[in-house]
This record gives C-alpha cells, sequence and structure tokens, in this order.
C-alpha cells in the first residue's frame, strides 16, 4: 500500500494500493489535515446538492501532487474527511475557465461520508490542468476553516440548486478561508482505455481490459450476419446481428446502393463484439437498398474475412 503523508502528524494518512517504484501515479487535492466542521448552510442546506471545489489552498494543505492534475489519466480511488456521517458525496471533475469560472467536466463514482476519512474506489478520466471537486449533499460536513485558503461553491445561494451540472460552465461562490478536504488518486493511461495503468489495466500498453496473445495469429470469424427486419418502413429501425468466435473490435460500414449499382458509405458504426452473439441497431437512413459490410479485429491485430448484410428502406 502506498500511503499520503499527511503534514499534520494529528492525522493518520489515507491509502490506496502501491505502484511500483518507476511508475507516475499523482495524489491531488487537499492533504486532508484539516478538520471538517462547516456545510456553507446558505448553498447547500437541508437535502440540497451543491458542487464545491479549491480554487487555492496555502502549500501545508496540498495533497503531493498539488491541486490539479499535472497529467492525462484516470482517478482510480478519491477520500473525502468529513465531520459528519451518512452524508451522499460525488466525486466531479472540473476544468478552470478562468478566474472563479469552471467547467463541469464529468460525475464519478458515488459515496457516503463518515465522521473521519472515506476512501472510495474509481474510474473517471481527468486531463492536466483539471480539478477535483465534489458534489455534496444532505448537509455534509466536508469544509475546513483553512487560513489563505479559497473554496468555490455553486449551491442554492448563487442559484445552482442541483449544483453545477456537467458540460455547464459558470463562476462558483468564492468562499475565503474555506476548504473542501477531497483528495483524489490519479493514474497514467497510456493506451487511453479509461482504465488506470498500475491497478487497474492488465495490460497497459493495449487498449481495453483484455490482454491479446502475442503469439495469436487466428483471426476472429463473423458468422451469420444478417438485418431484421430486411424490408423496412419509413421511421423504422433495423437491427444487425452477428456471432463471432472470439472478442473483437467490429466495424459496420453501412453502403447505400445508388442508381448504375455502385455503392456509398454513409455510415461507419464500431462496437465491441463479445464472443457468441452480438447485435447493433442502425437507424435514421435515407429511402435506399442498403449493405453493411462487417470485418473484426482481436486484440492481437488479426483481422476477420468481411461478412454482409443487406436490407432495403422504401
Amino acid at each position: 500500500m502506498r500511503t499520503f503523508k499527511a503534514v499534520s502528524a494529528a492525522i493518520m494518512a489515507i491509502t490506496f494500493a502501491a505502484p511500483a517504484a518507476s511508475q507516475a501515479a499523482v495524489t491531488v487535492g487537499s492533504n486532508l489535515a484539516g478538520d471538517g466542521a462547516d456545510n456553507l448552510p446558505g448553498y447547500c442546506p437541508g437535502a440540497s446538492t451543491c458542487t464545491g471545489t479549491n480554487l487555492s489552498l496555502p502549500a501545508g494543505s496540498t495533497a503531493a501532487d498539488g491541486l490539479s492534475s499535472p497529467i492525462d489519466g484516470v482517478i482510480v480511488g478519491f477520500a473525502v474527511k468529513s465531520g459528519s456521517a451518512g452524508n451522499p458525496v460525488k466525486l466531479r471533475v472540473l476544468r478552470p475557465a478562468g478566474g472563479a469560472s469552471y467547467t463541469g467536466v464529468a460525475t464519478g463514482a458515488t459515496g457516503t461520508t463518515t465522521a473521519g476519512v472515506a476512501e472510495f474506489s474509481a474510474q473517471t478520466r481527468i486531463k492536466a490542468g483539471d480539478s477535483v471537486g465534489l458534489d455534496i449533499g444532505n448537509s455534509a460536513l466536508v469544509w475546513a476553516t483553512t487560513p489563505s485558503a479559497n473554496g468555490l461553491v455553486w449551491g442554492s445561494a448563487n442559484g445552482f440548486m442541483g449544483g453545477l451540472a456537467d458540460g455547464a460552465t459558470a463562476a462558483g461562490a468564492a468562499q475565503g478561508s474555506r476548504e473542501l478536504l477531497v483528495q483524489a488518486r490519479i493514474e497514467p493511461d497510456a493506451d487511453d482505455d479509461g482504465l488506470g495503468d498500475e491497478t487497474q489495466d492488465p495490460c497497459p500498453t493495449q487498449a481495453g481490459p483484455v490482454c491479446a496473445d502475442p503469439d495469436d495469429t487466428t483471426a476472429p470469424v463473423i458468422s451469420n450476419a444478417m438485418a431484421k427486419p430486411k424490408k423496412l418502413r419509413k421511421r423504422r429501425a433495423t437491427t444487425v446481428s452477428y456471432d463471432l468466435s472470439e472478442a473483437a473490435t467490429v466495424t459496420l460500414e453501412i453502403q447505400r446502393r445508388r442508381k448504375g449499382g455502385k455503392r456509398r458509405t454513409v455510415r461507419t458504426l464500431t462496437q465491441a463484439g463479445a464472443e457468441g452473439a452480438n447485435n447493433l441497431l442502425v437507424k435514421r437512413l435515407r429511402r435506399g437498398r442498403y449493405r453493411v459490410l462487417l470485418t473484426a479485429v482481436d486484440g492481437a491485430g488479426n483481422e476477420s474475412v468481411p461478412a454482409k448484410a443487406r436490407f432495403r428502406k422504401r
């Protein structure tokens, strides 16, 4: 286990799974040395939800690797320190948009506070420069009084009854001398598959959770490819189904027949196909005759012989 050292000897450090010495996991946010004693009642009253983050923290209150993420990666765990128990909290990723403005980027795992430090697993992407925050419910005591700290909150008092939504950009209300007691552990994600390379991804150089056999030279086989129904009426869709001999990434190239018999690709879809039966809904196509060309590529890069399915939309 790797321990995150607290500045104050009065509290115990929180722990997550240990990386190898050569790996580059980072810990950001608060160092959780403060005491959760405030719920910002004007912004997070009663059972309502607010969103909070730290705009700035003094060095003595900041986690080992800073306030914001220094790397692109995946949050694999987060910890919240609270003076109250039984309060719902959700991990948030917030992107600075200038001054006190942030954009809600992602909502991660949900947890429940304890009277102390609670740790939660996560699997949430984060970019370099992004900050971690929380959606805070039921007046959780997760804010500490910390001189020189500046917290930000989006809640009822500034018109955000449910907090800052993902995709929204807005300025938070500044909270002088307030520190949000949240900390996150971030691991790199070299293959960009949404899995932390150190504790979540068994094959960090290959996309996906299944490791490919380097000696695999057998191509996947697509069988029983068909579209049902084959004749569509206006506003209806068809389902393309097929069987796979092994798990593979399947590309479905949808081609529309033109005058003279030529075909033009009008859409390309990709699906993570499982071994056995698979299907994919295809909709929003113009009238015409269509052919779906299916190809599969397994984790070792072996490509299947193409399969075909046909349908017509009137």
